[in-house]
């Protein structure tokens, strides 16, 4: 983030909110590493990774859009789901949020209909 010029256009696959919706479901699962001081320093760490975010895309867990078991992510439904709410829950105190689904194709093709050459999100 320290790197990020003005007016640069920089796309990420996750941000800090995807980091503390994990451990805010690990924490109420009972994981007992997730104190509420590690939290707190945790959303604060992620309210100033996310300041200068011009848009925060959502891709909610669906069927058609399974996660694959790639040794490292949980492919439990439950926990999935669980972190996905939280995401949705975190990110609607985003200012600017969009939500897609479907392939990729499709997910990007909707990201790029609202998004206008030089990165600015409102079309």
């Amino acid at each position: 983030m320290q790197a990020l010029r003005a007016g640069e256009t920089v796309v990420y696959d996750r941000c800090g909110l995807d980091a503390l919706a994990h451990a805010l479901v690990a924490a109420d699962m009972g994981n007992p590493a997730f104190t509420s001081e590690w939290l707190r320093t945790l959303e604060e760490a992620t309210n100033t990774a996310m300041k200068p975010l011009t848009l925060l895309v959502v891709v909610p867990v669906s069927d058609d859009l399974p996660l694959e078991d790639d040794g490292v992510r949980s492919t439990d439904l439950t926990y999935q789901k669980a972190v996905d709410q939280r995401i949705r829950s975190l990110a609607s105190e985003f200012p600017r949020v969009m939500e897609v689904n479907g392939t990729r194709a499709e997910r990007v093709s909707r990201i790029l209909d609202r998004v206008d050459p030089e990165g600015r999100y409102g079309r």
